[in-house]
């Protein structure tokens, strides 16, 4: 991979003479661009949830090598990570290269997923890189980066019920439970899209996971991406159809709304990463189908 390194210094300094030269032009928006003060204060403050592998999941620190082989605690957030444990992944790879190509430290923010945009209006961290999928309603209150990487939606269901569940339409059939995460995008695809099953919402720190493994629930909605995973972690488990998902979406980056020039530079950071292959060497290291 070619160094970007020196590119991204000639945005960031670019950035900041505009800055210097018309202090006026990020008028809806009087405070100092994060871009401005993440260089100022030498931190990168970085909202993660801990809790979706491969993107960003707590494994003991003696796992840590093993990379997407290794076993994401079930339930695990980043909240209750123990000192004996770790943060990794896709996303937190992604967020120590934009940490480095700043020239700051990067701090990783825990955050639940039903107060994931609260704690960016909050100013509770500068960015969130945890997997998140791009939609309107979150747009409503926070800026989304460029997409960086395409996902879709499968069911995750006991491998004993591989049979009975080979589509979403299997699944969303009377008596059938289906959890998810209070306030997560497949929570809003299940209340968008399945009419007869019964949905079951569930909060931090229970899991959905768990719901399946214990017999609470017939199936969870997640991504292709982590459904796989899962699958891999759990051999009782089973990923229905994840090569072909039945609703596609993208990841981006959340930021705060009134500061373009933290938007552009993100944005920016994007685009030359995808051109020297950073984000595809991600995807060769954290995902496998």
């Amino acid at each position: 991979m070619r160094n970007v390194i020196g590119k991204i210094g000639v945005v960031l300094l670019a950035s900041l003479f505009v800055l210097t030269l018309f202090p006026g032009m990020s008028w809806a928006h009087p405070e100092k661009s994060h871009l401005v003060r993440i260089l100022e204060r030498g931190v990168l403050r970085v909202g993660s949830s801990g809790d979706y592998k491969p993107f960003s999941f707590i494994v003991p620190k003696t796992e840590a090598e093993k990379g997407r082989l290794a076993v994401a605690k079930t339930g695990s957030r980043l909240a209750a990570k123990k000192e004996d444990e770790v943060l990794i992944g896709f996303d937190v790879d992604a967020a120590k290269k934009l940490a480095e190509d700043l020239g700051v430290k990067v701090e990783f923010v825990p955050f639940e997923w039903r107060n994931l945009i609260a704690g960016l209006v909050a100013d509770k961290y500068d960015i969130a890189m945890s997997g998140i999928t791009i939609r309107l309603e979150r747009a409503k209150s926070v800026h989304f980066s460029d997409p960086y990487i395409l996902i879709g939606s499968s069911p995750l269901v006991r491998k004993e019920d591989a049979k009975r569940f080979r589509s979403w339409q299997d699944v969303d059939r009377p008596g059938v439970v289906v959890v998810v995460t209070l306030g997560t995008s497949n929570d809003q695809i299940v209340t968008k899209r399945f009419k007869h099953a019964t949905i079951k919402r569930i909060t931090a720190p229970a899991s959905t996971v768990a719901e399946l493994l214990a017999g609470r629930a017939d199936a969870t909605i997640t991504d292709n991406i982590a459904a796989v995973m899962q699958a891999q972690d759990h051999p009782e488990l089973y990923a229905v159809n994840p090569r072909h998902p039945f609703e596609k979406d993208y990841f981006g980056y959340p930021v705060q709304q009134g500061d373009p020039d933290w938007l552009q530079f993100v944005n920016t950071w994007i685009r030359l990463n995808k051109q020297d292959g950073f984000f595809e060497e991600l995807e060769q290291k954290w995902i496998a189908w």
